[in-house]
């Protein structure tokens, strides 16, 4: 390290900044960005701040030579090119800093600052430096131009204009992060005086001072990038696995130099499609939520999380020759789950590569697998712009629903795993017989529980890298296991015990379906028809047991009480009644119900809190009880915007169906397809029409899970009086 300590003045003086293809985007985010405000601002102008040490590795010869503008710049210039191996974060929120500061100090027409730094030559310094003759541009720090987050900075950022076609902006979490530190310094720094500007810049560029380190030549920048972190640098364990396989394939002397070139770059292609959809997935909020429950720590990042579920899926005799002693004994048994630390710990290691135990191929073999899982996981994350067809993005919309929460969390209830699970189960014929050959057996303690959520979704990730043909057929199996569990109410809560066991009994056998299915290495259609078959079985005896819920469904306020499985069933009706007519509708129509949920909201049609004489000429005649049955039974309810939902509130029926506002109309005529047909089908709201459209969707249900209900139940079911 040198002696010395370097302001940002120095260290551009003396050399150009990349950020190279083995780091992320910027990942600060508010409270990091506030500190470094913070620290900035408070400090005195007399005293110098102490940002850290850069760690820095000089940019090779031949790499340069890539790039003719680079090279007649860096000629012109006269400074040392360096990857900035460490201090991204800090160097990038400085640049934006400082590129808020010269806008501000231009609006408020300042020519210089800190008295004689010209602020042309400090754009020319630190942002951007111009060829005036065809208008090619260098920039003293930024990202190499095939990062993701290369077009967001030079476009968003640094305000270069005409560059988006040849340079594009990807959104994502680091674009985010970027916006949002910039939107926080214009905020900070516009109401800042001239003076005060002037001193924030001496601050930044003049008193704001680090240690430089340049990384030896005839260092491995790759072990060094991993010492790093072991000393107190926090890098996820998908950062460090790339860096890891990079530096093995230097250790593999025997085979070609051009063959271990070649994995590197595909090993850095995988990488930035990775890096691409992690970013894109933390960026939005449309996503399929991969239970967290099954992870050490809610802290886990994206990275490793999706490390994990790759992990469940790859071919685990592939590393059997990598385990542990009591490894390789779970292993035998068919029980052992790797977890992303394997991978660094066991797996991937200089030992294996020497001893000859890790062949170039599988690292091959697994980045390959990389990179179907990613594109898997993501279309499974971000199912709305998936690949899939719309039916598959559908189910895959409703499962995710389904297993995220529900009024009770059965899906959430753990259930220890067994020991051995045999073949037999994927054919046996009674559900009280496979109930009974599995809670015989022993449990081991080392596996722990597992829920059904977390089976369904790592299920689901291994079905979709399998690219079934039974694909949908099973999704439609497995949702409608978690309907029809869900419409039974909490039986242990009302001491309803005898069907509170039977429903255990059905969880638990497809939780042992799901487990087998988990422990084979390959899903084949074979396997998946036998599942189907077990799955049909199950669904069977749900229709057995859900009759012996209706008086608990009478004498409850089931679907005020259950507000997400009311919005799901209201949601797939409205997509019935969309199937039903004659327009034509987007897939974002259909599936923005799952992920936007916060923007609609589950309207009281007849209104919990009534103030007109419309509802009391129609309800008036009913006593208190009564009244809040017919509020809050499924008839009555219907899901429109929240936006819309404000404004009808306790508005009579018609007024409902007709509201307008100036230039926006708001009513249910100029709603959902749900709302359109309310209107159509029904000119009054009466105790007769709540009942008539609670067994319009009765009859729904009937026909998309199959539950039957007869008419003399079907006020039970409701929750309606039955006089």
């Amino acid at each position: 390290m040198e002696s010395g300590l370097n302001n940002l003045y120095k260290l551009f003086t003396n050399g150009i900044y990349r950020i190279p293809d083995y780091q992320r985007g910027y990942a600060w985010g508010t409270k990091e960005v506030e500190d470094f405000w913070e620290d900035l601002f408070n400090l005195s102008v007399e005293r110098q701040h102490y940002g850290g040490v850069i760690t820095l590795e000089e940019i090779p010869k031949d790499e340069l030579d890539k790039n003719k503008t680079d090279r007649w710049f860096l000629n012109k210039i006269n400074r040392t090119p360096y990857y900035v191996v460490d201090g991204q974060q800090r160097l990038t929120t400085a640049m934006i800093l400082l590129k808020v500061i010269i806008e501000v100090a231009k609006s408020h027409r300042l020519n210089t600052l800190n008295e004689f730094d010209s602020i042309s030559e400090i754009e020319k310094d630190f942002i951007v430096l111009k060829r005036e003759a065809d208008n090619a541009f260098y920039l003293p720090f930024s990202y190499e131009t095939e990062n993701d987050s290369y077009g967001f900075y030079i476009s968003k950022i640094l305000e270069l204009d005409g560059l988006e076609d040849k340079y594009p902006i990807y959104e994502s979490k680091y674009s985010d992060n970027l916006q949002n530190a910039l939107e926080f310094f214009k905020e900070k720094v516009s109401k800042l005086n001239q003076e005060d500007i002037d001193v924030l810049y001496t601050k930044l560029v003049h008193k704001l001072v680090f240690n430089r380190y340049v990384i030896d030549s005839n260092l491995d920048i790759h072990v060094t990038f991993e010492t790093m972190n072991n000393r107190g640098r926090i890098l996820s364990t998908l950062e460090l696995l790339k860096n890891r396989l990079i530096y093995l394939t230097t250790l593999y002397t025997e085979i070609s130099l051009e063959k271990r070139i070649e994995v590197k770059n595909q090993i850095n292609d995988v990488w930035k499609i990775i890096y691409r959809s992690i970013g894109e997935i933390d960026h939005s909020e449309n996503i399929f939520n991969w239970s967290m429950r099954r992870y050490r720590f809610y802290s886990m990042t994206t990275d490793d999380i999706f490390l994990d579920a790759q992990l469940t899926a790859y071919p685990i005799h592939k590393f059997k020759n990598y385990l542990e002693p009591d490894e390789q004994k779970m292993y035998e048994r068919n029980t052992l789950v790797l977890h992303s630390e394997n991978l660094l710990k066991n797996i991937f290691t200089s030992q294996n590569v020497i001893q000859k135990k890790l062949k170039l191929k599988d690292i091959q073999e697994y980045i390959q697998d990389l990179r179907i899982s990613i594109r898997v996981w993501k279309d499974m994350q971000l199912t709305v712009s998936s690949s899939d067809d719309v039916k598959i993005k559908e189910y895959l919309s409703r499962i995710n629903f389904l297993t995220v929460t529900n009024y009770r969390n059965t899906r959430s209830r753990d259930f220890v795993i067994p020991k051995e699970i045999s073949s037999d189960v994927i054919e046996m014929d009674s559900m009280e017989d496979l109930f009974n050959s599995i809670a015989k057996e022993d449990r081991h303690s080392f596996y722990d529980t597992q829920s059904i959520s977390d089976l369904i979704q790592k299920f689901i990730f291994k079905l979709l890298k399998t690219e079934s043909t039974n694909l949908l057929p099973t999704l439609r199996n497995i949702e409608k296991f978690l309907f029809l569990d869900s419409f039974i109410p909490d039986s242990s809560e009302l001491r309803y015990d005898e069907l509170d066991r039977k429903i255990r009994v059905l969880q638990f056998n497809t939780f042992i379906l799901l487990c087998y299915l988990d422990r084979q290495p390959n899903i084949n259609e074979e396997l998946l028809n036998k599942f189907n078959r077990q799955m049909i079985k199950i669904h069977k005896e749900y229709f057995k047991i859900i009759p012996k819920s209706y008086d608990v469904l009478s004498n409850t306020q089931f679907y005020s009480d259950s507000p997400r499985l009311s919005y799901y069933i209201l949601t797939q009706y409205n997509l019935e009644l969309m199937d039903r007519s004659k327009e034509t509708f987007s897939e974002t129509d259909r599936l923005c119900f799952y992920f936007n949920k916060q923007s609609y909201n589950i309207e009281h049609i007849y209104p919990r809190n009534h103030r007109f004489n419309y509802w009391n000429e129609r309800f008036g005649s009913l006593n208190q009880k009564d009244r809040e049955k017919y509020k809050n039974t499924l008839g009555n309810l219907i899901v429109i915007s929240a936006r819309k939902n404000e404004k009808l509130e306790n508005k009579s029926y018609p007024d409902k169906c007709d509201f307008k506002e100036i230039n926006n109309p708001t009513g249910y005529k100029y709603g959902t397809m749900a709302e359109r047909y309310l209107c159509e089908k029904y000119s009054d709201w009466t105790p007769e029409s709540i009942y008539k459209r609670g067994r319009e969707i009765l009859e729904f249900v009937h026909k998309e899970w199959g539950i039957k209900i007869p008419p003399k139940d079907s006020k039970k079911v409701l929750g309606l009086p039955e006089k």
